[in-house]
């Protein structure tokens, strides 16, 4: 279930063609005058490419890693997000192990965005492999609260309204007409978000809009932060949700509870003590706009078994999240975080 891979320029996969674009960008990106003399090409899952640049000796082999869009306005969209990042000093304010891939410059006409190859292994995968530790959390709990600091993105708020239209590609209405036994369920998560984020005094930071767990690379006390497509300017307590909602379904399917336990903590304490409790008391709503974001993406593509009574559920579990808003105004422990992410249920 998901997006179609965006359809690839067949000139993208000559060596031929990319040697002459890649060339384009060396004296930038590398501070040096090598020569290019060959490059090779590897497909990689969905829409990336690796391109491999060779040189004159002694330079070494140079990675780059091509990301191909649905339109050239979308990857030049991303390509300027990351841009700033890198220009207002993310790959080195502190904390310095805190990093996103240098952009190295964007090629219209193929709607593809040159970056550098991060090093390191999926947090997700980590934790898949129970390999991940509290420290390992801790840098991603670090990773958000830095991109939250970040002032690097335009000034235009995402609000409720963006996310219905955009992450719920504007079918809740839709969906709602679809199950008249959930419809008022439906709808009055719409109208509730609408209503808090009317009253509550949310301070807007740079949001990375999709940070699960697989967005963030760790490597040698590093933690790189990937997929920054989505970054706007938002309420950071949808990046809190995000992350408590993904662990939540891994706790599921791990069936190990005190694992879970274990990385939800260090993530809690590392981002208090970088940027304090304010976030936290609105993730109960952005939890439920998540379930209904979900629900209908799933009416969308109606391609799983079950899928009607999935996003039955998903909306049920959306409304127990939005109740869960009336006791978060006084969070003020780590303690109190962890009993807010307990109330929140997210089966599916």
């Amino acid at each position: 279930m998901g997006r179609p891979v965006p359809e690839l320029e067949t000139s993208a996969l000559d060596p031929t063609h990319m040697l002459g674009a890649m060339r384009a960008y060396v004296r930038e990106a590398l501070k040096s005058r090598p020569v290019a003399r060959s490059i090779s090409v590897e497909p990689l899952e969905r829409r990336l490419l690796r391109y491999q640049v060779e040189f004159d000796q002694p330079h070494p082999k140079w990675p780059v890693i091509g990301k191909v869009y649905e339109t050239p306005e979308a990857g030049q969209r991303s390509f300027d997000g990351m841009r700033r990042l890198w220009d207002a000093g993310f790959s080195s304010q502190s904390p310095a192990n805190i990093r996103i891939p240098q952009p190295y410059g964007y090629i219209s006409h193929l709607r593809m965005l040159l970056m550098q190859e991060v090093p390191g292994t999926a947090l997700k995968t980590l934790v898949k492999r129970k390999r991940a530790t509290s420290g390992d959390m801790r840098l991603y709990g670090e990773a958000l609260a830095k991109l939250h600091r970040s002032g690097a993105v335009p000034k235009v708020a995402y609000r409720v309204e963006d996310h219905l239209a955009i992450r719920c590609a504007g079918l809740h209405e839709s969906l709602a007409g679809a199950f008249p036994d959930i419809a008022f369920q439906v709808r009055s998560l719409a109208a509730r978000a609408r209503e808090i984020e009317t009253q509550a005094d949310a301070r807007l930071t740079a949001v990375h809009g999709d940070f699960h767990l697989g967005q963030v690379h760790i490597a040698d006390g590093d933690a790189w932060i990937l997929d920054l497509d989505p970054l706007h300017f938002g309420d950071p307590a949808y990046d809190v949700a995000m992350v408590f909602v993904m662990l939540k379904h891994l706790d599921r399917k791990m069936g190990d509870p005190a694992y879970i336990q274990m990385l939800r903590d260090a993530f809690i304490d590392a981002y208090l003590t970088q940027n304090g409790s304010d976030a936290f008391g609105r993730v109960p709503m952005h939890a439920a706009l998540i379930h209904l974001k979900r629900a209908c993406k799933r009416f969308r593509y109606q391609d799983e078994a079950g899928w009607q009574d999935t996003i039955r559920l998903q909306i049920a579990e959306g409304v127990t999240c939005m109740d869960r808003m009336a006791s978060t105004t006084d969070l003020r422990s780590a303690g109190d975080v962890a009993a807010l992410y307990d109330a929140c249920p997210a089966t599916v």
